[in-house]
């Protein structure tokens, strides 16, 4: 806007990958005008969206466009977290998901989906400058859990990968994909790699035990060591069994310093599944782990589900009927809040307690006790 007025800049824009800049004097802004009318348009589109947002005071939500998963557990739970995610993340969006797992391959050569191990990669090396938007589709494999699959690279092939090519490949796939999902390793041979695809993603994953963290910590430093903003992009996810986990939270914020924790149980069946035939299993039911990454997903994804509870005083004990119905048919909530009776349900759901569970609970310490009256 400030090259058609004279004006000093009137926006701000952050580049999420490494970026070339262009210096465009207004004289030659308006001879681009004059030989390519179409900018024309698209500079239109964007001032009305740009001062719809202002005259509505909405503010923009920071996408999440590509997004690194990395497991201090090891590069198998980096890969059943990523491709889950992945799946997941396809299906709740409904956009186009590509997947990326720099984890070395099994003995066999098997890769996420049971494909075969591909020369692909080479020929991405050779020819990574000359490959647009259209052309990078043809070296992914489509699965069936909705995914396209990059194909893991050997050793060999993410050494000879220069991590200044990194936010080439990653532009590519933003151009294709609305989503890209990162594994990463803390493999010595992808280590440069996975450290540049970290520092040029929105967010990163990382996961780590609830018993012995000092693996963790250490990986964890060596990454912030290589990348500055790692902090403010984190979300961790905690793999946790069924142990008590009281104060553990805090201990972990306060340890890693970042400030948002989700926790993911462990499931061993789902996890030896995909061990066997590369293909995540999809979230349904009662399923705890599944519950957790779709809302990871959906978080990410920007399509997360709120509920409100309102007051009414004893009336307002048939929230629980609500909840118990949307279990039932399985829509989920990400976030809970109330007033008045709807933020003490609100309170009970959002701690974890089942409909069943909120009923003896009101029994106990409402209807008998009568804390309110």
């Amino acid at each position: 806007m400030a090259l058609l007025t004279g004006d000093s800049r009137s926006a701000t824009i952050i580049a999420n990958l490494d970026t070339d800049l262009y210096m465009l004097s207004r004289d030659g802004f308006h001879e681009l005008f004059r030989r390519h009318p179409a900018v024309v348009t698209n500079l239109l589109d964007t001032l009305i969206h740009r001062l719809r947002r202002t005259s509505t005071g909405e503010r923009e939500r920071e996408k999440i466009r590509t997004l690194c998963c990395h497991s201090a557990l090891g590069d198998s739970d980096t890969r059943y977290l990523s491709t889950r995610l992945a799946a997941l993340l396809a299906g709740e969006s409904g956009k186009k998901v590509a997947l990326l797992n720099v984890s070395l391959l099994s003995a066999d050569g098997k890769t996420v989906g049971g494909g075969e191990r591909p020369d692909s990669w080479d020929k991405l090396l050779r020819n990574l400058d000359q490959i647009n938007e259209r052309e990078i589709l043809s070296f992914l494999s489509p699965t069936e859990f909705g995914v396209d699959v990059l194909p893991n690279p050997s050793a060999g092939q993410i050494e000879a990968f220069s991590p200044d090519s990194v936010p080439r490949l990653l532009s590519l796939l933003r151009e294709a994909y609305e989503f890209t999902v990162i594994g990463t390793s803390a493999e010595s041979s992808s280590k440069a790699f996975c450290q540049k695809a970290v520092d040029q993603s929105e967010q990163l994953l990382f996961a780590l035990p609830s018993e012995d963290q000092a693996e963790a910590l250490r990986q964890w430093n060596e990454l912030q060591n290589a990348v500055p903003s790692l902090e403010t992009k984190t979300r961790l996810v905690l793999r946790r069994g069924k142990g008590n986990i009281k104060g553990l939270f805090d201990r972990v914020k306060s340890g890693f310093g970042a400030g948002f924790v989700y926790q993911v149980p462990v499931d061993p069946e789902a996890e030896r599944q995909f061990a066997e035939d590369g293909v995540p299993r999809l979230a349904s039911g009662r399923d705890e782990t599944g519950r957790a990454m779709r809302r990871i997903a959906r978080r990410t994804a920007g399509v997360a589900v709120g509920l409100a509870l309102g007051g009414g005083g004893a009336r307002g004990l048939a929230h629980i009927g609500v909840l118990e119905v949307f279990e039932k048919e399985d829509i989920p909530i990400d976030m809970v809040g109330g007033t008045s009776i709807g933020s003490i349900v609100a309170a009970m759901y959002a701690n974890g307690h089942t409909p069943d569970e909120m009923r003896i609970l009101c029994q106990t310490h409402i209807v008998e006790r009568k804390p309110l009256n």
